[in-house]
């Protein structure tokens, strides 16, 4: 097994991944600037960048960024939950992401009289097998992030269509961060 020498903390903000331009006026604030010099930031901080070095994939480096980002932005957020945000970022896919951003689009109109979660989210994600659909979104389930308990329902198609609801109040947390 390869063992990756990691560069030390103050280089790994230059990475392309993580670099970004100047942040917008609104970002600075007193309490954005106190909890960035925190150790619970710096804790953070760290672990997201190990993790950024190792990943491969530009969709989830991009969510990382977004989530350091959150995290300044909006600071006071409970220490353990931003911890446990980091291990479901690690966990997911590119398609995991792609199956949330399916399920936060807004309903289509006339998309008929009935309907299935499962049909509306091959309609948005043609390029997706049906079984993985309901196997990416079982694991979404798993890590408490969504909670479908059946695609092949038959509802009305707007309420098919409308999946909004199937984020749990941990997984709309996590969303808010991406």
């Amino acid at each position: 097994m390869f063992k990756r020498n990691f560069p030390s903390v103050p280089t790994l903000p230059h990475t392309p991944a993580v670099q970004k331009p100047g942040p917008p006026a609104e970002f600075h604030s007193e309490a954005s600037e106190e909890y960035v010099r925190s150790g619970e930031f710096q804790d953070i901080l760290e672990q997201t960048l190990r993790q950024v070095a190792d990943e491969r994939n530009e969709e989830k480096r991009h969510a990382y960024r977004l989530f350091l980002r959150g995290t300044i932005e909006h600071p006071g957020g409970p220490y353990d939950e931003q911890r446990r945000f980091l291990r479901i970022l690690e966990q997911i896919q590119g398609d995991h992401i792609r199956i949330m951003k399916a399920m936060l689009q807004q309903p289509e109109a006339n998309v008929g009289t009935m309907g299935s979660p499962i049909q509306t989210l091959r309609r948005r994600l043609p390029d997706m097998p049906q079984a993985l659909i309901a196997d990416l979104v079982g694991q979404l389930n798993d890590m408490r992030l969504t909670n479908v308990t059946s695609l092949n329902v038959m509802m009305t198609a707007h309420g098919a269509a409308n999946l909004h609801h199937a984020f749990t109040s941990y997984g709309l947390r996590f969303i808010a961060y991406l």
